[in-house]
């Protein structure tokens, strides 16, 4: 696993990963073999100068393109 994460200005936050997972089983029931392969990952979290509103996103998914990349955003707000 390489992880790296860079501090912007704030407290705002870049990471990437890079993944490297060998052969395994794709679901607990055992029956579908996923074959090794590296995955990437990028995330970005960032709080707005009010620190009420945040922000995370992230895409992630294996760089061998057999699966489509799973991309999500939260936005949260705290009182």
């Amino acid at each position: 696993m390489l992880v790296n994460v860079w501090k912007h200005g704030g407290r705002d936050y870049t990471l990437v990963s890079l993944v490297y997972r060998s052969t395994r089983f794709a679901r607990a029931s055992n029956l579908t073999v996923q074959p090794a392969g590296w995955t990437l990952g990028l995330a970005h979290f960032m709080d707005f100068s009010d620190r009420h509103w945040s922000l995370i996103g992230s895409v992630q998914g294996p760089l061998d393109g057999r699966e489509p990349p799973t991309f999500w955003l939260r936005l949260r707000w705290r009182g």
